[in-house]
């Protein structure tokens, strides 16, 4: 089984999904999606996942604590020491460097954003499938999308918010 903890904004949980997804379609394995981070995480609009047309089976605490482990404050510390280690967990060494071991888990709990297209290139067409919006768009979206559509358009996003208070993402 591989679980992939969910949590950050919809770019994030795209990510955390399609490696859980490409895993688990490489080694014929069942994926779940850890869910729980989303309880206390008070930034972005939560989860928003079940908006797709995804595979969306939700971890329990029993499956979560059997890959994972525990959970209190000691585990965490001892974790982070490396004195506790689980080899049914893993956390992402590099944030946007592949690490093709990944692909080598039987039983794994994924922690991490796992931000780069090598993850699941091979599922492209799966994603492009799934991912899309199960309701349709309103009709104030879909007169903008056939504005978009029938014009030389540009699009550009600024992102700030949250990252104004990030120094280290520059």
């Amino acid at each position: 089984m591989i679980i992939s903890r969910i949590t950050g904004g919809i770019g994030n949980q795209l990510f955390q999904y399609a490696i859980a997804k490409s895993i688990s379609v490489k080694n014929a394995d069942i994926f779940k999606l850890d869910i729980h981070p989303y309880k206390n995480y008070m930034l972005h609009s939560g989860y928003r996942l079940n908006l797709l047309n995804i595979e969306e089976n939700i971890a329990n605490s029993e499956e979560i604590l059997n890959l994972k482990g525990n959970d209190n404050k000691l585990f965490k510390v001892l974790r982070k020491l490396k004195i506790y280690k689980r080899n049914t967990y893993l956390k992402e060494k590099h944030a946007m460097n592949f690490d093709p071991d990944v692909f080598n888990y039987n039983n794994i709990y994924l922690n991490g954003y796992w931000q780069n297209e090598k993850y699941f290139i091979n599922i492209r067409d799966i994603l492009l499938r799934e991912l899309t919006p199960k309701k349709k768009i309103s009709e104030i979206a879909n007169n903008y999308l056939s504005n978009i559509q029938n014009t030389i358009s540009v699009g550009l996003h600024v992102r700030r918010g949250d990252y104004l208070k990030l120094p280290h993402l520059g």
